[in-house]
């Protein structure tokens, strides 16, 4: 995940069934994550992850667009910020 703290999909499944780092009794204060379990069995997780192994988009890597894509004046997507806010 985002922090190296889990190599496979199958450490991060695990984490996510157990009810993320609240539901192990780790990590922050404020999780967004309830800390109930998915109770998902060992065949759902393991087609769950088949699936995201079948997700790809090599777009970025092979080609890049002519031109970015643009809006009508006025547009909310035309003033937002970069990075977001947190």
């Amino acid at each position: 995940m985002h922090n190296g703290v889990f190599t496979t999909l199958e450490e991060i499944m695990d984490f996510y069934n157990r009810g993320g780092g609240k539901g192990i009794g780790i990590g922050p204060e404020h999780q967004t994550l309830p800390e109930d379990s998915l109770n998902l069995s060992n065949t759902q997780i393991k087609s769950i992850i088949a699936f995201m192994k079948t997700l790809n988009d090599t777009t970025g890597i092979t080609s890049r667009p002519e031109r970015l894509p643009s809006f009508p004046k006025g547009n909310a997507l035309e003033n937002r910020k970069m990075g977001g806010e947190y």
